[in-house]
C-alpha cells in the first residue's frame, strides 16, 4: 500500500511540474498598428539570444490579441530553451525584442533505484 501511495505522489507531481509552462504569455503592444507576433526560442546554449537566426522562429504569428487581454502561444511540447518574442506592425515592420525568458518542458529524467520495503 505504502509503494502504491508513494507511486501516485510522484505521478501527481511530475503531472504538475509537467503542466507548469505550457503557454508563453506577454503584455500586449499598445501601439494602434501592431499586427501581430513572432515568437523566437533559441536551444544552443544557456546564454543564446533568440532570434538571432532564421531557425530560432516557431510557429505562425499570433495575432494582436484584444483590449484587455494577453497574446499567448503555446510552448512545444518536450522542449526547452529561451524565448523572446517581438511585435510586427502592419506593414511587416518588427519591433526590438522582448525579455529573454527560460523555458522547460522536457519530460523529467526517469527514476531509478525504485524498491518495495
Amino acid at each position: 500500500m505504502k509503494l502504491i501511495i508513494v507511486v501516485l505522489a510522484w505521478l501527481v507531481l511530475m503531472t504538475v511540474q509537467a503542466f507548469a509552462q505550457t503557454t508563453f504569455v506577454w503584455d500586449r503592444n499598445t501601439e494602434a498598428d501592431v499586427d501581430h507576433y513572432e515568437m523566437f526560442v533559441c536551444r544552443t546554449s544557456p546564454t543564446c539570444i533568440p532570434g538571432t537566426a532564421p531557425t530560432d522562429r516557431i510557429g505562425t504569428n499570433v495575432p494582436q490579441s484584444p483590449l484587455g487581454t494577453k497574446p499567448t502561444m503555446p510552448i512545444p511540447v518536450n522542449d526547452e530553451g529561451r524565448a523572446a518574442v517581438r511585435a510586427v506592425d502592419l506593414v511587416g515592420n518588427p519591433g526590438g525584442l522582448s525579455n529573454i525568458v527560460p523555458f522547460d518542458r522536457k519530460a523529467p529524467v526517469a527514476s531509478t533505484g525504485l524498491v518495495a520495503q
